[in-house]
């Protein structure tokens, strides 16, 4: 029988993760029981893990506030043109009992900043902007990254998750492969 830990060292080995760094990585966690994280030589940003909702770490989040979004910005980030579903901003006025240009409520300003504005959205994002992404071959060779797709009205959020904290090292590995200048830190509060 395979374990799950000799599957992701097959899987991992046989890509971009060196199996000597993926063995030394691993061995360091059981030790100490946190990834070694290795920064890039200049860090111009900072990717955090944190832990999310359930029993996972959520990349990219230390919760902010949500800002304070327009109905005109809200229209936008779901997909929709107010100009074609509406005859005019008066038309707009009567059905939401509110003007364009007035605050959304919390709610819906919610659901609008977490499809790209939010931090774990932008991790997401940016990831992918990477190439290292739910459909690339590359995310399946570190560990057990979950990417969220950005379904405004669907899921709650998009975003990177994963349930085991060692995937931290796997990720600045290859971050740091790629030349990025980006540190994973654990965010512990």
């Amino acid at each position: 029988m395979i374990t799950r830990r000799r599957f992701l060292i097959g899987a991992v080995g046989i890509a971009t993760i060196p199996f000597n760094f993926y063995e030394t990585a691993y061995a360091f966690f059981q030790n100490h029981s946190e990834p070694p994280l290795i920064p890039p030589k200049e860090v111009r940003e900072t990717l955090y893990l944190c832990w999310g909702s359930g029993n996972e770490f959520l990349l990219g989040a230390i919760d902010p506030p949500v800002p304070k979004l327009t109905w005109r910005y809200w229209l936008e980030k779901i997909g929709t043109n107010w100009e074609s579903e509406y005859e005019s901003e008066l038309a707009f006025e009567a059905e939401f009992c509110a003007r364009l240009d007035d605050f959304a409520d919390e709610e819906s300003a919610r659901q609008a900043w977490l499809v790209d504005d939010a931090p774990n959205a932008r991790a997401y994002h940016y990831l992918n902007s990477l190439g290292i992404g739910e459909s690339k071959q590359v995310s399946r060779n570190l560990g057990d990254l979950i990417f969220q797709h950005p379904e405004p009205f669907g899921q709650t959020y998009c975003g990177v998750t994963t349930d085991e904290l060692f995937t931290a090292s796997l990720l600045q590995h290859e971050l740091n492969r790629r030349g990025a200048s980006v540190k994973v830190e654990i965010y512990n509060p």
